[in-house]
């Protein structure tokens, strides 16, 4: 073109540009940048600077975007917005937010895109310090108070920064909620353990004909769960089914049915789950593991883990926990011991507190109380109160005050707090008719 005598303009560098932007060219877009400065003058073009600024964001560049930037004697929205929203891909929120606020004070207006970028920075960083400034900025300089897209964002932030009364105050204002909007609350009340307000907000979503999706349903299943509350078992599993979802063919709306039913005393209707999973994996075998467990199916749980093992889906920790928990239950203490030794030398798992004490359990369920005590002190991480509050527990049950004492002392320095341990503890020395050591030390307590 120039042999031709043909001087590019902005717009040829531009549309050049967005081709190397689009090939992930950094070479040829650093290219382009030199010629446009030597050849066409545009060091300070406002149109090829946003372009420059976006081709480098776009391609990791970051210091070489930001000195663009600084050298452009004007700043649109278009620039500002490339630099904020550049940042935020580029996984470097606090940048973001450091253009954003320069931005304000610049006096630009923030778009749409700008402000969900930086919420969504907000969200991802669990910047509580930012939420409530982001949310004036959004209804001060956008009008974006009841904006869907908007609203989605303010709600998934407040919900990751902690603030769910926030975030349900930002969805009662929307005139307007699609899927996203109902899906993050539910999941929010169920993650916080408020399994009352996501069964509200579900059936909410219901009467108002909104199709719940796969993150929806878990959500409310999770609930379900929750509350142990089997009379919203089927209504949640009908929705599922209506829904087009049936766990039949979906595996993880299936494990999470599973645990439902479990935790809400349905092992019978948690197994029908089972059988009729076409695909099972992990979570699906773990879930229906731990609800034979707690049921006290010792021989059924062992039966299905090694179905799992024989078909060839590997074990993880919750597995163990399950299977391990199943023995205690049973009282099947070489088959505890046997599986306890393998867990690391045969699948794998890394041994972690949470396993340590269902083997404390299974040793004092079963009368090997210094056995136990000596698994406790030889753990290979610290053992937490619920390790030693597991084998007073045991303690009590077979009147033993020697090895209470050392339970006590340990827990003593866990919670010193806690005057329950004392109180099992004189329980002990009344069950051992050890009469006077229980009375001094309640006169103690």
């Amino acid at each position: 073109m120039r042999k031709d005598g043909i001087t590019p303009v902005t717009f040829t560098y531009v549309a050049l540009l967005k081709a190397s932007t689009t090939e992930m060219n950094v070479n040829l877009g650093r290219q382009l940048h030199g010629e446009s400065v030597k050849f066409g003058g545009f060091r300070f073009d406002l149109f090829m600077g946003n372009n420059l600024i976006y081709m480098y964001l776009k391609c990791g560049y970051l210091d070489c975007g930001r000195l663009v930037f600084d050298e452009m004697s004007e700043r649109d929205m278009v620039a500002w917005t490339a630099m904020v929203t550049g940042f935020v891909h580029n996984t470097k929120p606090m940048e973001a937010l450091e253009y954003f606020e320069r931005m304000q004070n610049a006096g630009v207006k923030a778009g749409e895109v700008t402000l969900v970028g930086v919420i969504n920075t907000c969200a991802h960083l669990g910047a509580a310090k930012f939420t409530n400034w982001l949310h004036v900025e959004s209804v001060k300089f956008g009008g974006f108070r009841v904006d869907l897209f908007i609203g989605n964002s303010l709600i998934d932030m407040y919900l990751k920064c902690g603030y769910l009364d926030c975030g349900r105050l930002v969805f009662d204002e929307m005139p307007e909620r699609d899927m996203i909007s109902w899906t993050s609350l539910i999941g929010a009340y169920a993650k916080s353990d408020q399994a009352e307000g996501a069964l509200e907000y579900f059936e909410r979503m219901k009467n108002a004909g909104v199709k719940a999706d796969e993150v929806t349903l878990v959500g409310a299943i999770n609930a379900c769960a929750q509350l142990g509350a089997e009379k919203f078992t089927n209504w949640v599993r009908d929705v599922a089914e209506n829904s087009g979802f049936s766990p039949a063919s979906n595996v993880y709306l299936g494990s999470a049915l599973i645990d439902m039913y479990s935790k809400c005393e349905c092992v019978e209707d948690a197994y029908e789950v089972f059988k009729s999973m076409r695909e099972k994996n992990v979570y699906s075998y773990s879930s229906m593991i731990i609800g034979l467990a707690i049921h006290g199916r010792g021989n059924s749980t062992i039966g299905l883990f090694e179905e799992m093992v024989r078909l060839g889906v590997g074990p993880n920790s919750v597995t163990f926990i399950g299977v391990l928990g199943a023995c205690s239950h049973a009282g099947f203490v070489d088959q505890g011991k046997s599986f306890f030794e393998k867990m690391e030398s045969s699948y794998g798992v890394k041994r972690c507190v949470d396993h340590y004490n269902c083997m404390v359990d299974l040793l004092g369920r079963t009368g090997r109380l210094d056995e136990a005590l000596n698994l406790g002190k030889s753990m290979t991480m610290e053992p937490d109160a619920g390790v030693w509050g597991t084998l007073l527990g045991a303690c009590l049950i077979h009147a033993n005050p020697d090895v209470a004492e050392i339970a006590v002392k340990k827990l003593f320095k866990l919670e010193p707090l806690n005057i329950g341990n004392y109180i099992f503890l004189v329980d002990v020395y009344a069950k051992a008719e050890r009469y006077i050591l229980g009375l001094y030390t309640a006169t103690a307590m």
